[in-house]
């Protein structure tokens, strides 16, 4: 009872040292709950947890994935670059491969907006195999995009269209229509990009036919407006009026960058007074930045059209001013993103330190409470024990006495048998000496006479493959192909005047010379091979089986008559062949014989 209380007592204590945000894990809940009817006040929910690195990573990345899912459906902002990881590494310990590959792209795209191309292209293409291996063709389609828009940002407009290619692919196996004709319409831009305008012209009208079925006017608009630009940029300048008109028309509250385009078509057709109005249009509200930055430049050349070279001068200094103004705004904008991301990952780290050292503490107090009691405890129970193996010790240590003086004896007793046994060994052992003497005499005598035989059977042997090869090289110089190339030295030797009738071994003569020595000697070509010998050397080795000499080999082969010398000596060399052992014919026609 005295202990259990105390153990009571250490677990409330834990209980109390453990951190706690109880209310964060409420509010994720709330926006779980409120999620997907009501997306803002899900998003407000979130925003209610200010730290959510304090969450326990399974808690974090229910954070993360809500946070994603309405950074998709109202445009709010993604979490945090580390609190995405965060929640990657959970995925890739308990979710499953699209939960994976889903994280992963969010995390792509987090990267990609801190202006981490390289990480954020890793991050993508591995989003993009795991979506593949889950067969998520949707999610596939979408990270091929989100690749293809980050290799436009690098100005890689050819990669920027492969993968915009393989989105549109992606999408045709999904009943994703709209995203798969704005989709359409990007890989268009990346052709238009590439100067390719009659294929960017092709994917915006494949687009301008998926989008009208939908009935979009804003998606219809950008269409248009792609479009209209193709046309402009191929000089069709009709064609390219009528389609920015279109996109005017379907959506006239956002056509700020429309306007922009046909102020500058007709600026290039010197309609000075349309190019001020659309320029004047193009004043309204846009999400675009550049929009209103670009106007002051169309504007100065509008000045200049007219003649008014100093407004002109004027307005192109405003432009160049505000260009360098927005330079230092981001410059600006950039330090004080990066000073709120320092500040953010300072107090993480002060946080989780503080936090650590908390736990750390908590910790080191009930591990010493709790060793303590174990100590206590043991050292009672060991003390117990110790007792009672003392008087077991006692009573074995009395058996083992009695048994020791009994193995003495059985000792003594064995130790007599031995000795006599010892005695008759010795005498056994003499005469086995004496056998194995005169029997190793009788094995060296019979060594001795091996020994001779195998060496008058070798003689033999030998005697008898030379005479078998003499009669080989006798049968050879019977053939027809012997007696042709007789016939071809004694013409070279005698009628050295006529050089007409001096005749050479043609191919059909070498092929039946290849033959002969093919069924003769079947084992030479093989060899030869093994040793990589030449064409040139392989009919030097042949004519010397046939019994020829260097000098009617060098008249035969039509070389210098030291040639075929050298040859041999090569040929030895390669076929690992003493030069001073035999003849090469019979050192040639023994590797042909041999098995």
């Amino acid at each position: 009872m005295k202990h259990s209380f105390i153990f009571l007592l250490l677990s409330i204590y834990l209980v109390g040292c453990m951190p706690n945000k109880p209310e964060y894990k409420q509010w994720v809940k709330q926006a779980e709950a409120a999620w997907p009817a009501a997306p803002e006040e899900a998003r407000a929910w979130l925003d209610s947890v200010e730290y959510p690195v304090l969450l326990s990573d399974e808690w974090l990345t229910r954070y993360c994935v809500l946070a994603c899912q309405l950074a998709d459906s109202i445009g709010s902002p993604l979490p945090y670059m580390d609190d995405l990881e965060r929640a990657l590494y959970y995925m890739e310990q308990h979710g499953d491969l699209t939960e994976q590959a889903r994280m992963g792209f969010y995390w792509g795209r987090a990267l990609q907006e801190e202006g981490l191309h390289r990480p954020a292209l890793n991050a993508f293409l591995e989003a993009e195999a795991q979506s593949h291996e889950a067969e998520d063709w949707h999610l596939a389609a979408r990270v091929c995009k989100e690749i293809g828009i980050l290799y436009e940002e690098q100005d890689d407009y050819d990669s920027a269209r492969n993968w915009m290619e393989k989105s549109v692919k992606l999408y045709q196996q999904t009943n994703d229509k709209r995203n798969l004709g704005l989709t359409w319409r990007l890989w268009g831009k990346e052709y238009a990009a590439l100067g390719k305008l009659d294929l960017a012209l092709k994917c915006m009208y494949q687009a301008d036919s998926i989008i009208s079925q939908l009935g979009d006017s804003t998606d219809m608009s950008i269409i248009y407006n792609g479009i209209g630009n193709v046309y402009h940029m191929m000089g069709n300048l009709p064609k390219a009026k009528a389609y920015l008109y279109k996109s005017i028309a379907f959506d006239p509250n956002n056509s700020a960058p429309t306007c922009s385009a046909l102020g500058r078509l007709y600026l290039k057709e010197d309609s000075l007074e349309k190019a001020e109005y659309f320029l004047n249009e193009a004043k309204q509200p846009s999400s675009n930045p550049y929009t209103h930055m670009e106007l002051l430049y169309h504007y100065a050349t509008l000045e200049e059209k007219k003649g008014n070279l100093k407004a002109a001068l004027d307005t192109m200094r405003k432009y160049v001013d505000i260009w360098d103004n927005n330079i230092m705004e981001l410059r600006q904008v950039d330090l004080a993103e990066a000073e709120a991301i320092f500040n953010r990952t300072r107090m993480v780290t002060e946080n989780a330190r503080l936090q650590h050292q908390a736990d750390r503490r908590a910790i080191i107090a009930l591990s010493s409470i709790v060793l303590l009691l174990t100590f206590v405890v043991c050292y009672q129970y060991q003390i117990g024990k110790q007792k009672a193996k003392n008087k077991q010790q006692e009573q074995q240590i009395e058996k083992l006495e009695k048994s020791v003086s009994e193995k003495n004896e059985e000792l003594q007793f064995q130790s007599n048998q031995i000795k006599s046994q010892q005695k008759d060994f010795l005498a056994y052992l003499a005469k086995v000496v004496e056998k194995y003497k005169s029997k190793e005499n009788e094995i060296t005598n019979l060594q001795q006479r091996l020994s001779e035989r195998t060496l008058q059977a070798r003689k033999e042997m030998s005697n008898l493959r030379e005479e078998f090869i003499k009669q080989i090289t006798l049968l050879l110089q019977k053939t027809s192909i012997y007696q042709k190339m007789q016939e071809y030295l004694y013409k070279a030797t005698h009628k050295k005047a006529d050089k007409k009738e001096v005749h050479s071994l043609s191919s059909d003569d070498w092929q039946e010379v290849y033959t002969f020595m093919d069924i003769i000697y079947p084992r030479l070509h093989f060899r030869f091979l093994q040793a990589k010998l030449s064409e040139k050397e392989q009919q030097y080795c042949y004519l010397a089986l046939f019994g020829f000499s260097p000098k009617d080999v060098s008249v035969l082969m039509h070389v210098n008559s030291d040639t075929p010398a050298r040859a041999y000596t090569r040929i030895c060399t390669k076929l690992e062949i003493k030069a001073t052992d035999k003849r090469i014919a019979q050192r040639l026609a023994e590797i042909g014989l041999s098995d």
